[in-house]
């Protein structure tokens, strides 16, 4: 069921991936839209700008994410299913990628206010140092995930908690280019995206910018 709910979003979404061998903009698939501009060079989508508040009151935007690698997912600090495995997940992805930001963005900004989320970290024990908890306008959020990560995000009364939310986690480049996708309830999945993480530090640490 997962891998159907997957495809129909990367279907629906438009998805497409180039791939190749040797610098960072090669080692990994380049996820969503490409065209070409006047000159013939190819135009991958980006991640748009964005201006959210974290765990700690601060306002994190784009710019803050300039020359980083980092993963994006969505959640909500009363999810019932799903989310706590997420969160377990990306636990993992912190402590084997420390030189890695992490946002998480609320897909219920009424409930998860920055209090609720400075609560939700300080209760599971996480290290922020460079996992964000976001949260801001419903519209932002839901339009960036959607826009921005692929990620479909809705209210439904019939879903547990309320709300359907994409399980995936996005790996994003230095360029702010989405370079893979990965089932953060799934550990095989996980474990490949912090290899995924761990070739495109390398590449960059050699020098290939």
């Amino acid at each position: 069921m997962k891998s159907r709910i997957k495809l129909l979003i990367l279907i629906l979404i438009g998805f497409s991936a180039c791939s190749d061998t040797g610098s960072p903009e090669n080692i990994l698939p380049i996820y969503g839209h490409k065209e070409l501009d006047s000159d013939g060079d190819t135009i991958y989508h980006v991640v748009e700008d964005f201006s959210f508040t974290n765990q700690d009151g601060i306002t994190i935007t784009k710019k803050d994410t300039k020359g980083e690698i980092y993963i994006a997912d969505y959640f909500f600090t009363h999810c019932p299913t799903m989310c706590p495995a997420m969160t377990g997940q990306m636990k993992r992805v912190q402590n084997a990628l420390p030189e890695v930001t992490i946002l998480t963005h609320t897909c219920d900004p009424k409930n998860d206010s920055v209090g609720q989320l400075k609560s939700y970290v300080e209760k599971r024990g996480i290290n922020t140092e460079n996992w964000h908890f976001l949260t801001g306008e419903k519209a932002d959020l839901y339009d960036h995930g959607y826009y921005s990560y692929m990620m479909s995000t809705s209210e439904d009364v019939l879903a547990p908690g309320g709300f359907l939310h994409s399980p995936y986690f996005a790996l994003v480049d230095r360029s702010h280019r989405i370079r893979g996708m990965y089932d953060g309830t799934n550990t095989e999945e996980v474990n490949q995206l912090i290899d995924d993480a761990k070739k495109l530090l390398k590449s960059y640490n050699n020098g290939n910018n």
